[in-house]
């Protein structure tokens, strides 16, 4: 099998390629990115034998298309801003797509993808993906839910803290602002409550919790809780619900 890295050298995409070549299975992984230097960059990290590098030239999605006409799958790591482009280009060459990023923007592109027959997987990070599916595991250990919380963030360790805040960016800056402005919706006593953006973090939601080894947290909401547990038919009767980070 064939699998293609869209954003290859990135933060993720060097971990994808990681688990790629340690995987049984894959023979070729393709490594798209801009950066010329995809050798250099990647080495140390793991064996290079079945990695390739392309670098994308002229306009973005016909270059995607080249590369996805002669792969099995891609893994979209590229920021969110390209990736419609991608999910295009998949469309196109019938090429199965996964992607870490939301599903909204791209809402529209679903009857062309049924259409190709082609399997668009979106969501597929840690949040959202990972907490989806404990979230749906969780459920399914209960007739009813009357309340349900997620809480996501990560610690970096102690030497790769940036000072001062002590944060670590994990994939780009850009989508980091992002997040820390976005609208959350709740659930509490039954009802429906938006926190619009501006209020993220000075609303009544905000509280603290108790991680063993780490301390005391800070959990902000942020995300549409609403959204997700609709989906879950043990959430029908949901007093309360938030996603926090």
């Amino acid at each position: 099998m064939k699998i293609a890295v869209l954003g290859g050298l990135g933060l993720q995409g060097r971990a994808a390629i990681a688990d790629l070549v340690a995987s049984d299975g894959v023979e070729e992984i393709v490594c798209v990115d801009t950066a010329p230097d995809g050798p250099a960059r990647l080495a140390g990290l793991t064996d290079l034998a079945r990695v390739r590098f392309v670098v994308p030239e002229g306009a973005i999605g016909q270059a995607l298309a080249t590369v996805l006409d002669d792969v099995d799958a891609v893994i979209d790591l590229l920021p969110q801003p390209l990736m419609r482009e991608a999910v295009k280009a998949a469309i196109a060459t019938r090429t199965p797509l996964v992607t870490t990023n939301y599903a909204k923007s791209i809402a529209d592109l679903a009857p062309a993808a049924e259409q190709a027959g082609v399997s668009i997987m979106t969501e597929c990070g840690l949040d959202p993906g990972i907490d989806l599916v404990l979230y749906a595991r969780a459920a399914r250990q209960f007739d009813s839910i009357s309340s349900i919380d997620s809480y996501c963030g990560g610690i970096p360790e102690p030497k790769a803290m940036a000072k001062p805040l002590c944060y670590k960016v994990s994939w780009n800056f850009d989508m980091v602002l992002v997040s820390q402005n976005r609208d959350s919706v709740m659930i509490e006593d039954g009802n429906r409550v938006a926190v619009p953006a501006g209020q993220q973090h000075d609303n009544p939601f905000i509280h603290e919790i108790e991680v063993a080894g780490l301390g005391r947290l800070e959990a902000f909401p942020n995300g549409d809780a609403l959204h997700y547990v609709e989906m879950l038919d043990a959430a029908k009767g949901l007093r309360r619900s938030g996603r926090y980070t």
